[in-house]
């Protein structure tokens, strides 16, 4: 697959230029009212995230059920990326790049923008696009993991833009660290299963 690879590298440094300069100028104005804007952003990635969702799980637990997750760590014949699973993981990672947009409505409104955010953001924005370009295993499993936790964080996100916040907002840390784990431990086992099988997996993605 012939996919620019300057793409993410150059949206992660514009993206970085906005986050060091842009505080800066919006330091001598008045923060931006988007409520609106919020609610309507935020609704918008509860339906692709949902979307994405659907689209993967199925065929992936599917897939886990019947060839275990062992099997999966090589997809040697590249099943969970034809169809409309494809279609998802390929809008899975585009959606990285439109996520960048939480980043500029908290420094419009002038909030904080921590470490942890903008280095969240730019890491999984360069995995998935790697996942899609390379079609990984883990990328599978992690793009519908993320979707069901994108979910249920930007539903909580849009419910608190239309002044209703829930009372389960420990839930939504709760399930993004729990997904941290599971990424973690997915990518660790395709290393490992792709170091024991040697030619046979590596042949796969070389």
């Amino acid at each position: 697959h012939d996919y620019p690879w300057s793409l993410p590298g150059i949206a992660i440094v514009l993206y970085l230029i906005m986050v060091h300069y842009l505080p800066s100028v919006m330091a001598k104005r008045e923060a931006f009212d988007l409520r609106w804007a919020l609610k309507i952003w935020n609704f918008l990635l509860v339906v692709l995230s949902v979307f994405i969702f659907w689209g993967m799980i199925g065929p992936v637990v599917s897939f886990l059920s019947h060839r275990g997750f062992y099997n999966m760590i090589c997809l040697p014949n590249g099943e969970l990326y034809v169809g409309l699973p494809f279609f998802c993981i390929w809008l899975f990672a585009l959606s990285k790049f439109a996520e960048l947009i939480d980043t500029l409505f908290l420094i419009l409104r002038k909030r904080p923008v921590n470490f942890l955010h903008w280095y969240h953001h730019t890491t999984v924005l360069a995995y998935t696009y790697f996942s899609m370009a390379v079609l990984t295993p883990p990328g599978a499993i992690f793009g519908v993991v993320n979707a069901g936790v994108h979910t249920v964080m930007y539903w909580y996100y849009f419910l608190a833009a239309c002044g209703r916040r829930p009372s389960w907002g420990k839930l939504v840390t709760v399930i993004q660290l729990s997904q941290m784990v599971v990424g973690i431990t997915t990518a660790s086992c395709w290393r490992s299963e792709e170091r024991r099988v040697g030619k046979e997996c590596r042949s796969r993605w070389s």
